[in-house]
């Protein structure tokens, strides 16, 4: 078994999560292989500033992207960064109607006159009205060991909205003298903010980290319906998974990072990362092992999952390991993924891992072979790596796309985007670049750092390659022609059968509910009805479907029954094929 340093666990949390990177495919699999209708060669390069990097990627309803990051402002200065955002059209150029005409912004959080003003924006959530916000952290003081949560809320064009914390800014420090890293970004169905990211143990100076997770509220304020009135909270998890006994008075803590947020339908939200007992400065052995937790609304654990405690600690291998990113399946099942220690005894001998859970917190055995839930892999194509899953795209069909990067040991190879699709059972789908996995070189100092899905099931990933931030694309598998369609009306009786005189409901939206959360998130194909309140969802591929509707104050839904998050139609279509009579009933309160 290979034993990190704390500092090397730090890496394995903070630089390895949600890295991915793709082009000059190995093999000719359309999924797999680099989308030359995009930017002309796969790629699209932004160079700003003196360094660009891409940490996150979200797509717009009309395939455009929104990219953000950090770029470096002044090459003579150490600590001028600020938070990044550009927008791509859907053919990968530059959007010059955002941002003034250059097509990117840039923002900081304090004036570099103060000493420092290191911004790093690292996760993204579309909002309504066109408006987005971006999550990541700020150094806030002279001294630039210090770093606070940081968000930025924009309107559709890029400029900052004011409506949000006055002037589109919010920072948040957990506590005094504390280092405070945001690692992930969601929004409830309220469109509230959950920012979720790990702070330093209290006395400073201990070398042990907390769960830190905050709620904002769309005027940039905390949620004090939340973590006890505070709007945060700052969870150890080392007292409830116990400590390492007789280590040193200032060891006595757990280190844990929070790398992953997805929230439910019920309002409850996912969090996974890692958790190592009771870090040390002596290179004393101690394992660091994957987490799922679930907390409920207001921010406590949610003793309702994983036989009571909240939260359940899986160790896939015999060294360090971390969950990075989250999915959750049309019948709740959970799917955590990130990096495991393959027991080469190398420092980079390191796996992709998933592992799948039952909705109630139990891991589910008959996810992958040998009955253990586990499914890895390994990318040792170039020799020994360090291969880790920053994200997880769910796929119509029932696939899973894992993304993220191999970092060769020899340094004369790049590093590269790695990519494995697997089967519903977590079995590699041989469809898939001829073995399920994939090695692109497109970003070959960073690797990918963010990646989303497109409507037409594309793969959009971003990194950053020396000056230049990155923007790729990888094909789909089918055309997307198949198409749902329904009615929305109003059911002035409420019986949940559209009767005479009742008319259809113009301007109410219909989605492909693809990740299961209960209401629309980027990249989810959407559909608004007419003016006889008929809608269609086109440009689908094969697969089966989760239909939603988008709910509206003061109405009931009455078609199809149940109540929310029940309510839905799971629909099935092929190649080309249309299903009709998808419809909607909804009585005025």
């Amino acid at each position: 078994m290979l034993t990190r340093t704390p500092s090397q666990r730090r890496r394995l949390n903070r630089v390895l999560p949600s890295m991915l990177d793709l082009l000059e495919s190995r093999r000719l699999m359309s999924a797999s292989t680099i989308d030359t209708s995009f930017s002309g060669d796969g790629k699209e390069l932004l160079f700003a500033g003196d360094d660009v990097i891409f940490r996150a990627v979200t797509v717009l309803p009309g395939g455009k992207s929104l990219a953000v990051g950090t770029i470096d402002m002044d090459p003579s200065a150490n600590d001028q960064e600020d938070f990044l955002v550009a927008r791509f059209n859907a053919n990968g150029t530059l959007d010059t109607s955002f941002g003034g005409g250059v097509g990117w912004i840039h923002h900081n959080f304090y004036d570099f006159s103060s000493g420092v003003a290191e911004d790093d924006a690292v996760a993204i959530v579309q909002l309504p009205n066109g408006k987005f916000a971006v999550a990541g952290t700020t150094h806030s003081s002279a001294n630039s060991n210090i770093s606070n949560f940081a968000v930025a809320q924009y309107n559709a064009n890029g400029t900052l909205d004011s409506s949000f914390s006055g002037d589109g800014k919010f920072v948040l420090d957990f506590g005094p003298s504390t280092n405070d890293e945001v690692a992930a970004l969601a929004v409830t169905s309220d469109y509230k903010l959950l920012v979720v990211g790990t702070t330093q143990h209290n006395p400073p100076g201990v070398a042990g980290n907390n769960v830190a997770i905050c709620k904002v509220k769309s005027d940039g304020t905390l949620d004090t319906s939340f973590g006890g009135g505070t709007g945060k909270i700052n969870k150890d998890f080392g007292t409830i998974f116990g400590n390492q006994p007789n280590a040193p008075d200032d060891d006595q803590f757990s280190d844990q990072f929070a790398n992953a947020v997805h929230v439910l339908p019920s309002g409850s939200f996912l969090v996974a990362g890692s958790i190592a007992d009771s870090p040390d400065f002596d290179g004393d052995p101690h394992k660091q092992d994957s987490y799922v937790a679930r907390f409920t609304q207001t921010g406590s654990l949610d003793t309702t999952f994983a036989s009571g405690k909240g939260f359940v600690k899986t160790a896939t291998s015999s060294g360090d390991e971390a969950f990075n990113a989250l999915a959750v399946l049309p019948d709740g099942k959970i799917i955590a993924a990130g990096t495991t220690d393959n027991g080469s005894d190398d420092p980079f001998g390191n796996d992709f891992v998933l592992v799948r859970y039952n909705a109630n917190g139990t891991k589910d055995n008959a996810f992958g072979s040998g009955g253990t839930g586990i499914v890895r892999t390994s990318f040792n194509d170039f020799g020994p790596a360090f291969d880790s899953v920053g994200t997880l795209l769910l796929q119509p069909n029932g696939k899973i796309l894992a993304v993220g990067n191999s970092f060769p040991a020899d340094i004369e190879q790049p590093s590269r985007t790695a990519l494995a699709r697997y089967n519903a059972n977590g079995t590699l789908d041989s469809g898939f670049s001829g073995d399920g996995r994939q090695l692109s070189a497109i970003i070959p100092n960073s690797g990918a750092i963010g990646a989303a899905r497109t409507p037409d099931g594309k793969t959009v990933i971003v990194g950053g390659s020396g000056p230049a931030g990155v923007i790729a694309r990888f094909g789909n598998d089918a055309a997307a022609t198949a198409k749902i369609s329904g009615t929305f009306y109003n059911d002035l009786n409420g019986n949940g059968v559209r009767n005479n005189g009742e008319n259809g409901l113009a301007d109410w939206q219909a989605f492909a509910d693809a990740n299961n959360d209960g209401f629309w998130t980027p990249g989810e194909k959407i559909a608004t009805s007419d003016g006889l309140g008929k809608y269609t969802i086109t440009g689908l591929a094969p697969g089966t479907y989760r239909i939603r509707e988008i709910r509206l104050t003061n109405w009931n839904r009455t078609q199809p029954a149940g109540v929310y998050p029940l309510g839905f139609y799971d629909v099935t279509v092929g190649v080309g094929g249309s299903v009709l009579g998808k419809d909607f009933g909804n009585k005025h309160v």
